[in-house]
């Protein structure tokens, strides 16, 4: 009777009454997180409590060798993708120039763009 019964203890080990301690993380839904924690921090292994995080600066190290995946956003790479966004905006800038200067000696009608609007 007591071997296969799963409702047997469930008010102490899911209910108000239990005894242990409580994570109390903040959930998604704004609630307090309800499932047990651990000793340490205080945290369940959902909400960090089976890492303490980095302690020495090996370890922080460590820890951005392994969230580095592609490189592309070091400082050089930001700096490269800002070269090459002025350049580009100095190039759109050239072209509406030679549009403009186009569109005022006649070499193009004032609304050739709007042939191009399907596309």
């Amino acid at each position: 009777m007591t071997k296969n019964n799963p409702d047997l203890g469930k008010k102490t080990r899911f209910g108000d009454s239990w005894q242990g301690i409580r994570c109390g993380a903040k959930t998604k839904l704004g609630t307090k997180c309800l499932r047990p924690a651990f000793k340490k921090n205080g945290r369940c292994r959902l909400h960090g409590g089976l890492s303490v995080g980095p302690v020495s600066s090996e370890g922080m190290q460590n820890l951005i060798n392994a969230r580095t995946k592609t490189g592309d956003f070091t400082k050089e790479k930001r700096a490269q993708a800002k070269t090459r966004a002025e350049q580009g905006r100095k190039i759109r800038k050239e072209i509406k120039r030679i549009e403009e200067w186009a569109v005022e000696t006649e070499k193009l009608p004032k609304n050739w763009r709007s042939q191009f609007s399907n596309f």
